[in-house]
Order: C-alpha cells, then structure tokens, then sequence
C-alpha cells in the first residue's frame, strides 16, 4: 500500500505541475518527502517532482539545489533502480539553470 500511496503522490505532483499549480505540487512534494525518508526511487521521483514545481514558480536556484540532491540519489541506488529515471536528472537540472538575459 504505501508504494502505491508514493506513486499516487507523485502522480499528483507530476499533474498539479502540468496545469501550472506548482505551488501546490511543492507543498504536496514536501509532504511526501517529510512523510518518506527512505532513500530510494520514490524519493527520486518525488525530489524531481519538487524541482520541477520550483521551476515553474521561477525558484530556479532552488529548484537547482534540488536537482542535485536528486541527482546524488540517483547515483547512490543501484542500477536496476535508476534506469527508469534516466536523463530526468539532467532535463531536472538544465530547466534550473540560469536563461540568458534573465
């Protein structure tokens, strides 16, 4: 159950994020984050879910702090873990860095 609680979270994140409600998806991915500490693909998942909400608020330093803690979780699972979230770290990173002229 609480997998499917963790993947319903993101689920959540991922959708308030798309319709431009990101603070509501950074509250919501606080939460799940506060409530799972484990360090595994659901904290990936939502650590993403996070940066995403923070660039969409404009939160780009934020959002980039947040990448790279997702991105030493991401190295620290092991690889049959980490396959599915290929490239989300960096696409999570490039979107948080700096525009020109911004």
């Amino acid at each position: 159950m609480a997998l499917i609680a963790m993947a319903a979270h993101n689920g959540r994140i991922f959708a308030l994020t798309a319709l431009g409600r990101h603070t509501e998806a950074e509250a919501l991915a606080c939460a799940a984050l506060a409530a799972h500490r484990v360090p595994d693909r659901f904290t990936l998942v939502l650590r993403l879910g996070l940066a995403r909400s923070l660039n969409g608020q404009g939160r780009h330093e934020e959002a980039l702090a947040e990448a790279k803690r997702a991105d030493e979780l991401y190295r620290s699972l092991p690889k049959e873990q980490r396959r599915p979230e290929t490239g989300a770290v960096e696409r999570a990173r490039a979107t948080a860095l700096p525009r020109p002229g911004a």
